[in-house]
Order: C-alpha cells, then sequence, then structure tokens
C-alpha cells in the first residue's frame, strides 16, 4: 500500500513536470485577442469625447497589463521581469 502510494505520487510529480515543460496553448493566446477585439468593439460605438476615450486608454492598459503578465509567467526566466537563478546558484555553492 505505502509504496503504491509513493509510485503513484512519483508518476503525478512526472506528469506535472511534464505539463510544465510545454508553453500556453495557441488556442489560448487567439481567443485572448478575438475576446479583446470583441470587448473593445463596443468602446468603439459612441462618439469620441473625454470619458469615452479615458476608457479606452484604461481597458486598453488592463488588457495589456493582463497578457504581459500571462506572458511573463509563462515564460519566467526569459521574459523582461525574468527571475534570476539565484537560489539554484546557492545551493549549488552549499555544495
Amino acid at each position: 500500500e505505502i509504496l503504491n502510494n509513493i509510485r503513484l505520487i512519483g508518476n503525478l510529480r512526472d506528469q506535472r513536470a511534464n505539463h510544465g515543460k510545454h508553453p500556453i496553448n495557441a488556442m489560448f493566446w487567439v481567443s485572448a485577442m478575438v475576446g479583446l477585439v470583441l470587448v473593445s468593439m463596443g468602446y468603439f460605438c459612441f462618439p469620441p469625447n473625454g470619458q469615452n476615450i479615458m476608457l479606452i486608454v484604461i481597458f486598453a492598459s488592463y488588457v495589456g497589463v493582463v497578457l504581459f503578465l500571462i506572458y511573463s509567467l509563462e515564460n519566467p526566466f526569459v521574459s523582461l521581469v525574468a527571475l534570476p537563478p539565484t537560489a539554484l546558484t546557492r545551493v549549488l555553492a552549499a555544495f
């Protein structure tokens, strides 16, 4: 029983590691961009006065930040906010 649980945990850990190697599916990016276009179309139905332009700027900024964070979290070691491997170098230096 215990050996089966240990084997199951090892297999699940291997599966999780394999899933972590694959990037976010391209269909996610396509659906995100299509959703962005569809939602933003509602903002362009009104005349361009100050309030509407401010809403468009706020919406565009919010969507840009969210998409940037999704990309950064997908590629944590190569994006603009890359994580340095300081913890790994500390562990390697200890041994």
